[in-house]
């Protein structure tokens, strides 16, 4: 489930703070929360690799033009 059809079954509740430590699957988690980012989210906190650790994980430069 998706953070923003978490939001929608809980009645749009507003998420001011993410924090994701999710072992390169934060980008994948990222685009799951475009409405919960432009109603309600001020700050996102997560880890950026720079360098590929994990198969088929996400990177600074990928993560970086998604936000």
């Amino acid at each position: 489930m998706t953070l923003d059809e978490w939001t929608k079954r809980n009645g749009k509740i507003a998420i001011e703070l993410l924090k994701f430590d999710i072992q390169d699957v934060e980008l994948q988690a990222l685009r799951g929360a475009v409405d919960v980012f432009q109603n309600s989210t001020v700050l996102v906190y997560t880890e950026i690799l720079f360098n590929p650790l994990y198969e088929d994980g996400a990177v600074c430069c990928e993560i970086d033009p998604f936000l």
